[in-house]
């Protein structure tokens, strides 16, 4: 049930993804999702491509994690998903000490999105 809900909030993080990202006008747009993805990450991933395509904006791609590197456009990195069903989002909370997702913060319907524009491609993680 708790597993449901950080779900369900990355569901909500991933509607907002286009008012995070849509005023820098990328190009291309690669939403990662994790290795042990469920249906639910994986349908907001697809209804994350279908609003951004929707408006007309980049061109977009779902991609897993088990896929490995793609040498693709290097525009916006997305990384969908919760720290336990995705490694890149694991390291990246660890590499950066953010503190791990609770039912106290940011509670059962919360969201957490962070970008980082250090490294060779623009990442945002939600």
């Amino acid at each position: 049930m708790n597993s449901f809900r950080y779900v369900f909030a990355g569901c909500a993080a991933a509607l907002l993804v286009p008012c995070v990202c849509w005023p820098a006008e990328f190009a291309d747009v690669e939403i990662r999702t994790g290795a042990r993805a469920t249906s639910v990450e994986l349908k907001c991933a697809e209804l994350l491509k279908a609003r951004l395509t929707g408006l007309g904006g980049p061109r977009v791609r779902v991609v897993s994690e088990n896929e490995g590197e793609a040498d693709g456009p290097a525009g916006l990195l997305v990384l969908l998903g919760t720290q336990s069903n995705h490694n890149a989002i694991a390291a990246l909370f660890d590499a950066q000490r953010i503190a791990p997702l609770t039912e106290g913060d940011p509670g059962p319907e919360g969201f957490l999105v962070r970008s980082f524009f250090t490294s060779p491609r623009p990442l945002l993680i939600a």
